[in-house]
């Protein structure tokens, strides 16, 4: 078939995916609830939801409305229960428990209108409540395909906080914040692992996506994978493309973001039985298994870890076989693992018995055996030990400052100890002599900016030597993955950017104003310009002056769009200020608001190019200027406190927006008081109308329920009054009961748009042929369903464009549309980058 434009009558041909998870309460009054489809033309997708309850069965026909079906398949069995194909329908009789399963459904649309959801005619009467799904539809073509969602790319910026090589060249690395990354050899691009097209539909939900605490190669099989992921451990056969979870029963405090995501490594695989592995959990023992993940049995012999000093997340376990050992009975026979706050243990018989050693560090970073059995490590203070036949000494001349250790698996003399900075001490015999540490440079041609932004001080992760090349050496550190091939003499080690595919920017905002490009702020790396998506920056702003600055909120000026004021701040540094030119270029403000930077983070708005009003987080108050930043001035509201808990925003960290300026009245501004404790009559909404000087409480309570943490506030362009608000996303049970909100009368009266509940982030673009209002898009959930949604027609009507974006289950922190390409978006995800879609 051929696909025509969709307004001419639209033929297609698309392969899709269910995924069901069963398991749900019998509680319903049919076996099958079905709701949909969900008209996707512009994401070639056809999409419903659907729960069977336990033990029961559920029969489902997809010939429906208009979609002529001409084939369905089961492309994923499920483990317990049973499906049955006949035509176009299939059956499915469930047992008690989880289970899930795959189906494949090919067919062509016609005539399709761009629609909001409507009801799937099938077991269950029209009308019935669509609940909760459990169940997404997923395009079965590449990530960009879902909704034509593509990455819009910065490239890298966060911790990978370790890597490992196989003796082939294999190589994967996690991240701290989102995922885990394969490298492609044949695109020369690394590529996420961590999708809803890999992992099992019921692990893969709105907002459950966080960094990857270990994942390792089966030496033997590299085509397998183990991955400790939110408190399990996953089983791919192919490198990634597809995991499922293994028997390992799910344990708590697993962070891969706290202070001990460094230390490494976690898990590893016998180099001889890709079926035998150890995991270290942080505080709940050493875990082994030795049919593949089937079973686990915990290795009590070695003790339990303690926590560092002052920290909460436990030290872990770390695991090195020894490559020199004897193998018996397909295992290799010596093992060795460190036991945060104990020491290191040492098997020779395959796991059987384990003997503490003699001299043995009690904390540690990294543990490695080279391949003639000696052990290397470095503890938490970053001393070098060397192990001789089960006994540890500290290495002298190797410093005090060792993150990790290699060594060069062509020559066991050459021995490496890189810093916590990046630089390297390095032997030539085996650890008997060591000369610097050596100075590090760095180039970057795949991503430009990773080579120009301050990353003096490296912060190393990871360090391991790739076999398959020749003095090959990786590094895993604070901004991407590096390789140099390190001098045998003192001069500079010169490190090569190999980050392309990754990214892990922890996302703020994604802005893009009227007759500009869009603008987006992270964590670390405050504020990047997109003059081109498909191009990795040169540079970012506000400079290079600093090494960590987070962008924690930005404005365009509501009569003068190319002006852009932003909140650049951290601890002890700011470099908050103004952009002429659309994001471009950047100037620090004059001045700085009284409680700046002692208080950081915060929202600011921007009325004009001279007239700004900036709330500090941290129990910080209001600021207003009206001469660029040169001076700012306390805002006093009358029943608001100043002091203590002010109820403008209590945490830097939150995600929280809630001063806007209006878009047609230049003299306007608004903001959001949750009501602190000590004066809960302050809660509600304020106006100004004469450029922040005086402030009237419109709205006297709460817009809507649970908005004291990431609550959002915008005006709509081209619309004097009209604006918008949620309360953000919020923890527990999904969506939670928090209504998306908006006024038309300057915040004076308020009502919940549509069947929306739990709005993460919402933004306008420009309107559609034929509408006088800006699109509206929303990642929140519609009756039920999580999704990006699009309104073209003043929120009446919704529309569908993805659910899952580049099949990414991070959270989704901000969403603005183009105001000038129709259709087009943008939005910034919580750990990993940034994604747009064209019309």
């Amino acid at each position: 078939m051929t696909k025509t434009a969709w307004w001419f009558g639209w033929l297609g041909c698309v392969a899709f995916v269910i995924n069901m998870s069963q398991g749900m309460r019998a509680a319903y009054a049919r076996p099958c609830t079905v709701g949909g489809p969900h008209y996707l033309l512009m994401a070639d997708t056809v999409g419903w939801s659907m729960r069977v309850a336990s033990a029961q069965k559920c029969t489902g026909e997809f010939g429906f409305n208009k979609v002529a079906v001409e084939n369905v398949k089961v492309t994923s069995p499920p483990e317990s229960g049973q499906v049955a194909l006949q035509g176009s329908e299939s059956s499915y009789t469930s047992k008690q428990g989880h289970d899930s399963f795959a189906l494949a459904v090919s067919g062509g649309f016609h005539g399709m209108l761009r629609s909001s959801a409507s009801k799937l005619p099938t077991n269950p009467a029209a009308g019935d409540a669509l609940p909760r799904t459990g169940v997404r539809l997923l395009n079965t073509g590449t990530h960009a395909a879902v909704g034509g969602w593509k990455t819009l790319k910065i490239g890298a910026g966060g911790l990978i906080t370790g890597i490992n090589i196989a003796p082939d060249g294999t190589k994967v690395v996690r991240t701290d914040t989102y995922g885990a990354y394969f490298w492609d050899v044949g695109a020369s691009i690394w590529k996420q692992v961590l999708t809803t097209f890999s992992m099992p539909a019921s692990d893969a939900n709105v907002g459950s996506g966080n960094g990857v605490y270990e994942i390792a190669i089966a030496p033997s099989l590299t085509s397998r994978l183990y991955m400790l992921f939110n408190g399990y451990v996953y089983r791919s056969e192919n490198r990634g493309s597809n995991w499922s979870r293994t028997g390992f029963a799910r344990v708590t405090g697993i962070n891969p973001n706290g202070p001990t995501r460094a230390f490494g490594r976690n898990m590893a695989v016998d180099p001889a039985n890709p079926d035998v592995v150890y995991v270290g959990t942080p505080s709940n023992g050493l875990w082994t298994t030795s049919n593949g993940g089937t079973s686990w049995s915990r290795v009590m012999s070695v003790g339990t870890a303690t926590a560092p000093s002052e920290q909460r997340d436990g030290g872990g376990h770390l695991i090195a076989f020894d490559p020199a050992s004897s193998v018996s009975g397909g295992v290799t026979q010596a093992i060795y693992v460190s036991t945060y706050g104990t020491g290191v243990y040492r098997s020779t018989n395959g796991g059987g018995s384990w003997t503490l050693t003699i001299g043995t560090p009690t904390t540690h970073r990294h543990l490695i055996v080279d391949q003639n059995g000696v052990g290397w490590m470095t503890d938490n203070s970053g001393n070098v030990y060397k192990d001789s036949n089960g006994s540890w000494s500290i290495v002298a001349g190797a410093g005090n400052s060792g993150q990790t250790v290699a060594v060069d698996p062509a020559n066991a003399n050459h021995v490496l100890v890189v810093n916590g900075d990046g630089t390297v001490i390095f032997s030539t015999n085996g650890g008997s002599k060591w000369a610097g540490p050596i100075s590090t440079n760095r180039t970057a041609s795949d991503v430009p900016w990773l080579a120009w932004t301050n990353e003096s001080f490296m912060t190393t992760a990871d360090a391991v030597f790739d076999p398959s090349g020749s003095n090959l050496l990786y590094l895993a550190e604070g901004i991407g993955v590096w390789w140099t091939r390190p001098p045998t003499s003192n001069t500079t080690v010169k490190y090569t950017s190999q980050s392309a595919g990754i990214e892990q920017l922890v996302g703020n905002v994604v802005l893009a104003p009227p007759g500009g490009k869009p603008v987006v702020l992270a964590w670390d790396r405050p504020v990047f310009y997109v003059s081109d998506p498909t191009v990795y920056p040169s540079t970012h702003g506000p400079n290079n002056a600093k090494a960590i600055i987070m962008g924690w909120s930005a404005d365009w000026a509501s009569t003068s769009p190319a002006t852009i004021v932003a909140i650049m701040n951290w601890f002890g540094a700011d470099m908050s200020g103004i952009s002429t030119d659309g994001g471009q270029t950047w100037k620090r403000f004059a001045a700085l608001p009284g409680e700046v930077p002692g208080k950081i983070g915060g929202c600011i708005a921007a009325a004009s190019s001279t007239n700004f009003v900036w709330v500090p987080s941290n129990h910080g108050n209001p600021w207003r200027t009206i001469d660029g930043g040169s001076n700012w001035t306390q805002i006093s509201i009358s029943g608001v406190p100043s002091t203590g808990e002010t109820g403008w925003g209590f945490a830097h960290y939150l995600d929280r927006q809630i001063v806007a300026a209006d878009r047609v009245d230049a003299d306007t501004f608004y903001m959001y008081n949750y009501g602190p404790a000590g004066s809960p009559s302050a809660a509600g909404l304020y106006r100004s109308t004469d450029k922040g000087a005086t402030w009237a409480h419109v709205f006297s309570r709460s817009i809507a329920s649970s908005a004291g943490y990431n609550a959002k506030l915008q005006s709509v362009p081209g619309h004097a009054g009209h604006l918008f608000f949620t309360s953000g996303p919020q923890s527990g049970v999904h969506p939670a009961n928090t209504q998306f909100m908006r006024s038309i009368d300057g915040g004076k009266t308020w009502a919940a748009v549509g069947n929306f509940k739990e709005v993460h982030a919402f933004g306008f673009g420009a309107a559609y042929n034929g509408q006088n209002y800006p699109a509206i898009f929303v990642a929140g959930y519609n009756n039920g369903v999580w999704g990006i949604w699009l309104s073209i027609d003043n929120a009446l009507t919704w529309t569908m464009i993805g659910d899952f974006p580049l099949g990414s289950f991070d959270s989704i922190k901000s969403i603005d549309g183009d105001k000038a390409s129709v259709g087009t978006v943008y939005i910034a995800f919580g750990g990993s980058g940034f994604a747009y879609r064209t019309n």
